[in-house]
């Protein structure tokens, strides 16, 4: 075994517990830092305390990251004392074993263990001189540097190192540990355990809470547009990732992931008015990337990046086809980023949605259907949510028909990133983390690659500037590694898994009863509404604004929240729904057995409607009463506009008929209805024939006083000879329309057309 001695360091003069914010962030970190690694066992490096520890210490800085033969090892770190005793004469001893982990399970199965310290054989080093004194709440610096030919490292591999802090009477009072690797000399007795370099891709995920206002009543002001507006400003979390991810997305070819709706809202916000600070991010933040993603590889998720599960929950519709999130998704990222996001048939080269990154564990079934409906050739997965795969890429035949491309993200490395979140006093941890189960996974020697998602939910990845620039300088240098893409991984996948077996939970993702019922109830009332627009635009709304609602982004344990958003939008439907209305009179008077009626069709929403007008009688059978319309058909209306139609009515006996009017949409949906009573007279009869006597008598009288004088019954008029022949004779004139209305509800102007 191989064994080494290092010099221990004496915990200098203590911070003391007043000092500046700026001097004191080290002593939060380390405290914090403590309390956070007990409970995250998952995490591969991290302070680890006795339970009853007073005081705690904490790695902070390893210089360099990996060793290499020759190097000056330089380890930094904190104590704290958070108990309310004094503590004098402590020291920090640093322990290291000569025997590299077996490998990436023992790895995990020794940092989850509670056990103190790691059990690998340390070996002591000598003992510092007593340090100056350390009052309750104080925290001190410590640093230690040593050559790294003293740990006797031999073979690549990733070697323990525990740093100990010791009391005056010479008991350890905590601890904590990491992982250095090491990289032999490419010459030497050890060279052939260096391992080749592990391709290594990475989505990078630009996704948020989705805001959640209602069509039409876009949001500038509450809580959620505090806090988007505060993420894409500068030192925002979504500013700090699109800069990183803009530096390195060329050397480390990064594979961006951009949830649609979040390029929806930085949109909407910078609209507002006003001096919000807000709008002015927004707008900076949009077109920056815009610009950074500008030639790069990217896809986009579903609008809102909706959970999957409603495809096996009822709500395909919602996800999939002409009118789902993912086509929806697609419009609008190509219109914000100016860019054809859905294009396919270039190649996944061109950043293509033809990849997706599921939200939830997800089924078999829901892969094929994302595969048929949307032309999905590549999904990644987790890779704890696939048994017995082949590798972390391949082909499987997922329906008769098409074959999907299947990547597989290392578990380990998203738990590891997930623990970090928010917590930068873990950025070290995490780091050095990410170097240790990289190298081992090269060292396994196996030619899988290595892909790196990390949490899609915005709470779960949150990393500080300084960790994300890591991870990717990482990428990018360490001697193991080498940047892929995840299209050209799915490019030159060999292995096939025909039977794809997914462990997908039954509940990943499900929404419950109650949000199920409001969903089927909110989603038939979008169909209505997005039924009647004229074309593809403004209607879209309600559709986004139900994506919103069922999100996989939205915090756990919001079931209340989402219900709320639910019931409000109902209400804003099924009033947009009254906002169509038929206008006409309820009563039409006939001055014969025909005549014509008009009927405006009055839009008073802020988008152009396509609607038909159905008119449909009630009649005994063998009633003679027909209805035609001018115009016919599908009548488009501009928005907060009217349009008229004239319904002719024609009836063959004299009596009352009741006509029902429906406006319908283009799939036959009724949106409005309306009754009219249409009373048929023989008023035109009787005229017609009273007229006729009448001229008869003018006639016979003309002719008798004509006899009476003694001249000839010639007619006044001589160019109108014949006349009152023809007029008396069988052929009678046509009948003129004769229709009496009874006053409408917006009065005789509004009949006659548009106002």
């Amino acid at each position: 075994m191989a064994t080494g001695m290092l010099l221990a360091a004496a915990v200098p003069g203590a911070v003391a517990g007043t000092q500046s914010p700026a001097s004191a962030s080290p002593a939060r970190t380390a405290s914090t830092g403590a309390a956070t690694s007990q409970a995250q066992t998952a995490s591969v490096t991290g302070p680890r305390q006795p339970a009853t520890s007073p005081v705690t210490i904490a790695i902070t800085s390893m210089n360099p990251a990996w060793a290499k033969p020759g190097d000056t090892i330089t380890v930094s770190g904190t104590v704290r004392n958070d108990s309310r005793t004094t503590f004098s004469h402590l020291s920090v001893q640093f322990d290291f074993a000569g025997t590299a982990v077996a490998g990436l399970s023992a790895l995990e199965q020794d940092v989850a263990s509670s056990s103190l310290p790691l059990a690998f054989n340390l070996v002591a080093g000598r003992m510092s001189q007593p340090s100056a004194v350390l009052r309750p709440g104080q925290a001190s610096l410590w640093s230690i540097s040593f050559p790294a030919n003293e740990l006797r490292m031999t073979a690549f591999g990733v070697y323990p190192l525990t740093a100990q802090l010791y009391n005056s009477a010479g008991s350890m009072v905590a601890y904590s540990n990491t992982f250095l690797p090491y990289v032999p000399a490419s010459r030497g007795p050890e060279a052939k355990s260096v391992p080749a370099k592990q391709r290594i891709a990475w989505l990078w995920p630009m996704m948020d809470v989705p805001l959640t206002s209602l069509p039409g009543q876009p949001d500038c002001s509450g809580s959620q547009v505090s806090a988007l507006g505060a993420s894409m400003a500068s030192g925002g979390r979504l500013d700090d990732l699109l800069a990183v991810g803009g530096a390195y997305t060329a050397t480390d070819q990064l594979t961006w992931a951009i949830d649609p709706a979040l390029l929806e809202d930085a949109s909407a916000l910078s609209a507002c008015g006003g001096p919000d600070a807000h709008a002015h991010a927004a707008a900076t933040w949009l077109s920056q990337l815009k610009k950074t993603t500008a030639g790069q590889q990217l896809f986009v998720t579903p609008y809102g990046d909706v959970s999957l599960a409603l495809i096996t929950q009822g709500r395909t519709k919602d996800v999939s086809g002409s009118t789902g999130a993912i086509s929806l998704g697609r419009q609008l990222a190509s219109q914000l980023l100016q860019r054809n996001v859905g294009e396919t048939s270039a190649g996944l080269r061109t950043g293509s949605t033809a990849t997706a990154w599921p939200p939830d564990y997800v089924s078999v079934p829901i892969l094929d259907n994302l595969l048929e409906a949307d032309g999905i050739s590549t999904v990644v997965l987790p890779s704890g949510s696939v048994s017995g795969a082949p590798g972390t890429a391949f082909t499987t035949q997922a329906d008769t028909q098409y074959q999907l491309k299947v990547l597989l993200s290392n578990s380990s490395l998203t738990q590891l990133l997930a623990a970090s979140s928010g917590k930068p006093q873990l950025d070290f941890s995490t780091s050095q983390g990410f170097l240790a189960e990289t190298a081992l996974m090269a060292a396994q020697g196996s030619a899988d690659p290595i892909v790196v998602a990390p949490p899609q939910h915005p709470l779960s990845w949150q990393p500080s500037e300084s960790l994300a620039k890591t991870l990717l300088t990482y990428t990018e240098t360490a001697p193991w590694l080498t940047p892929t893409s995840v299209s050209d991984l799915a490019a030159s996948t060999t292995k096939s898994d025909p039977n794809l077996t997914t462990t997908s939970r039954t509940d990943s993702g499900s929404f419950s009863r109650a949000v199920l019922r409001e969903l089927n109830a909110v989603g038939s009332d979008v169909t209505a509404i997005s039924d009647i627009a004229a074309k593809q635009g403004p209607a879209n709304q309600a559709s986004l604004a139900l994506a919103d609602l069922e999100s996989a982004n939205w915090p756990a344990r919001n079931q209340a929240a989402r219900l709320a958003g639910l019931n409000a939008l109902a209400s804003l439907l099924v009033t947009e729904q009254g906002q169509i209305r038929i206008v006409a009179d309820r009563r039409l008077t006939l001055g014969g057995l025909k005549g014509s009626m008009p009927v405006v069709i009055d839009n008073q929403l802020d988008f152009a409607v396509a609607v038909r007008l159905y008119p449909s009688i009630s009649q005994p059978p063998g009633g003679g009463v027909t209805v035609s319309q001018k115009p016919q058909g599908m009548v488009v209306v501009p928005a907060d506009h009217q349009v008229t139609t004239t319904l002719r009515v024609q009836a063959t006996q004299v009596g009352s008929t009741t006509i029902t009017l429906q406006l319908l949409n283009k799939t036959g949906t009724v949106l409005a209805t309306d009754r009219v009573v249409v009373q048929a007279t023989q008023f035109g009869t009787f005229a017609m024939i009273i007229l006729a006597a009448a001229l008869g008598l003018f006639v016979i009288a003309s002719a008798a006083r004509a006899v009476r004088r003694g001249r000839p019954a010639t007619p006044d008029n001589p160019g109108d000879a014949g006349q009152p022949e023809e007029i008396g004779g069988s052929q009678q004139p046509p009948e003129p329309d004769t229709v009496v209305p009874e006053p409408s509800e917006l009065g005789a102007a509004r009949t006659s057309g548009p106002l």
